[in-house]
């Protein structure tokens, strides 16, 4: 979805102006990548960083980041020494009959317009092979169906969140019964602050003394409530880790997708670090899967939907060939 066709999802959901117009595709893009709702807070005095604010957030830092990617993207304009937009070259796809690394850039077209490939430098000069580039998209959408061809089998995101969860146990716990001993003393104190107010209804207590008990309450209402919101947040912060590596197990293709330069070429080199020997004209020829990626000992990889990869078996890293 883009942002004017986000722009008008909200006007048809009721989003308006204070003045009760529709939104702006400026206020609207700016909406979609604004830290506050996740829960932070970024302006010049924190140095433009993320700095995890005291107001409950509406959305998870996963869900900001994704749309952020989002936004971002569609703005990024073809450059072509913008590495962003070629993650897998530099020595990860290799030319199948060369060896040599392939390159990226966008050479013009009719109308001025870019047109950005994925291309092998030393093929060109070769006459008996003809396709020495591809359509960058074709080969990023080629590498999305590979990933999700390894992704481990549906059992494994289950099992691995049961282990991680189980190590995590005791720390858990500890904010657990952190939580709970807050809790009660909120309680304990919301049961003071009745007291004292029985106590100057029933005029064993002055208004001042009465204002002044109920104020230091207050602050301290207010340093534990701090403390559970901090408490809270670290408990969700570990859940949201979890969920985000079940989402690298179960979708790896997404998670790359929509990850930064970086998170893709982390994830390239982890699941096949010895990189990929690719076919201009027809794909992937072989990708050496590591050994230790997920349990890839549960790779799942079914025949049936695509008879011409073949996987190692056992602990030995696979080979898929096509």
């Amino acid at each position: 979805m883009t942002v004017k066709q986000a722009m008008d999802r909200a006007y048809k959901l009721g989003v308006r102006t204070k003045n009760g117009n529709r939104l702006s595709w400026q206020s609207t893009k700016n909406m979609l990548a604004n830290p506050l709702y996740a829960g932070f807070v970024c302006t010049k005095f924190t140095d433009d960083k993320y700095i995890k604010g005291v107001h409950k957030a509406i959305v998870s830092p996963f869900l900001h980041y994704k749309v952020k990617s989002l936004v971002d993207r569609q703005f990024r304009k073809v450059n072509r020494n913008n590495s962003d937009e070629y993650p897998l070259r530099g020595g990860f796809l290799c030319c199948y009959f060369c060896g040599g690394a392939l390159t990226g850039n966008a050479p013009r077209g009719r109308g001025n317009k870019h047109y950005p490939r994925y291309s092998c430098t030393d093929c060109r000069r070769s006459e008996e092979i003809k396709a020495t580039s591809k359509n960058r998209e074709d080969v990023h959408a080629e590498f999305l169906d590979l990933l999700k061809v390894v992704r481990p089998k549906a059992g494994v995101a289950k099992v691995f969140k049961e282990v991680v969860l189980r190590n995590w146990n005791d720390e858990f716990k500890h904010t657990v019964d952190y939580n709970k001993t807050l809790s009660n003393d909120l309680n304990a104190i919301r049961l003071k602050k009745s007291k004292i107010i029985d106590l100057f209804i029933d005029g064993a207590l002055s208004e001042e003394d009465k204002d002044a008990k109920l104020n230091e309450l207050e602050t301290k209402v207010t340093q534990l409530e701090l403390k559970k919101a901090d408490n809270d947040q670290d408990v969700k912060d570990k859940e949201q880790v979890v969920d985000s590596a079940v989402t690298l197990l179960t979708h790896p293709d997404e998670f790359w997708n929509l990850g930064s330069l970086e998170v893709k070429k982390r994830l390239q080199e982890l699941v096949f670090p010895g990189g990929i020997s690719y076919d201009l004209s027809t794909g992937v020829r072989t990708a050496q899967l590591n050994s230790s990626y997920l349990l890839m000992k549960n790779i799942a990889l079914s025949s049936d939907k695509n008879p011409n990869l073949v996987a190692g078996a056992g602990l030995e890293p696979a080979t898929l060939w096509l």
